[in-house]
């Protein structure tokens, strides 16, 4: 994707806005940009993504829930490139985001191998 095309997609604005204020500062381009979880999504993960969340909190005493887990997940994956649909494919799952008023709201999830 060019940068001409990322440009023209919903939030691109606010994702260039950060990757330019972390490179002025010296730092990596992905920011936390900030993600709001839709019951939806948390209900997707919890039915989707059980799994790696249990992975992630094996042995650890300080694991985080599950929608902080999502929310941290989320924030990464957002700053991830996206498909010619919209789509974000990160980690083994598809994310769907659209922009909103602070940052960028996660609508829904699954995993790459079972589709919607």
């Amino acid at each position: 994707m060019s940068e001409e095309e990322a440009t023209d997609r919903p939030g691109a604005e606010l994702l260039m806005v950060r990757r330019t204020a972390a490179a002025a500062r010296g730092y990596a381009w992905r920011l936390k940009v900030p993600v709001q979880i839709s019951g939806h999504a948390i209900d997707r993960a919890s039915q989707r993504c059980l799994d790696l969340w249990l992975a992630h909190t094996a042995g650890s005493k300080n694991a985080l829930g599950l929608f902080s887990w999502l929310q941290h997940k989320a924030s990464e994956a957002v700053c991830a490139p996206r498909s010619a649909d919209g789509l974000v494919h990160w980690a083994g799952i598809v994310w769907v985001f659209v922009p909103n008023v602070v940052g960028f709201s996660l609508q829904t999830l699954w995993r790459e191998t079972e589709g919607l």
